[in-house]
């Protein structure tokens, strides 16, 4: 007469029972953890879970170049030069010659000759003029925008001033009042129903060429 053995699950701590089951559901899973353990590592060439392939499609931050004093990836200057020459219609060099745009303060160093090709054409004040904040605070806009850098603020204005020497203690006030331009917190950011007056002022500038300009 055949005998049916119950399998039993006991656990012990020492010489002691802790707990047992006849659980049979749980006696497989303990049964399979047990064989689970005694199979060889998987080979190198093994399929990689979900999150592994993930992991290498998407491969973790790199401290480094996470900190905010890392460099920029290498090409996204170039990206962002080419994304912004090309809103002007104008080639790269003829921007980078202008107004030398970078990822890094103070994010434009104006070109000095462009500068007075532009004070020769410009009154200094009154219908026509165009205020030293208001110049460089479009091209800090237009570029910020194509190097997705945010809203620039009248403190990085002056500073891309003062790479030529010059100094504009209104600043503040005629950024404000320009039409192309609004303030939105700190930040200064494109009044985009007139983004094309930015434009022309900045490729006007880069180019040293005002003859097509119309200011207001």
């Amino acid at each position: 007469m055949a005998i049916k053995a119950v399998l039993k699950i006991v656990l012990h701590a020492g010489d002691t029972i802790v707990a047992d089951s006849e659980d049979a559901a749980l006696w497989h899973r303990v049964l399979a953890a047990i064989h689970e353990g005694s199979r060889p590592p998987a080979t190198a060439h093994a399929t990689l879970p979900n999150h592994a392939a993930a992991d290498q499609l998407h491969p973790a931050a790199d401290p480094a170049r996470d900190r905010p004093d890392a460099d920029p990836p290498a090409a996204a200057p170039d990206e962002a030069l080419a994304r912004f020459a090309r809103q002007l219609g104008l080639g790269m060099d003829t921007v980078r010659r202008a107004c030398s745009p970078s990822k890094r303060p103070p994010y434009l160093h104006l070109d000095r000759a462009a500068w007075l090709a532009m004070k020769e054409v410009t009154p200094p004040r009154g219908p026509g003029s165009l205020p030293r904040a208001v110049v460089a605070a479009t091209l800090l806009v237009l570029w910020f925008r194509c190097a997705e850098l945010g809203g620039p603020t009248v403190k990085m204005v002056h500073a891309v001033l003062r790479t030529i020497d010059v100094r504009d203690k209104n600043a503040a006030r005629v950024v404000r009042e320009a039409r192309w331009l609004h303030a939105r917190g700190e930040a200064i950011v494109l009044n985009t129903a007139n983004g094309s007056r930015a434009l022309a002022l900045a490729k006007a500038f880069c180019a040293r060429d005002w003859t097509a300009y119309r200011a207001g």
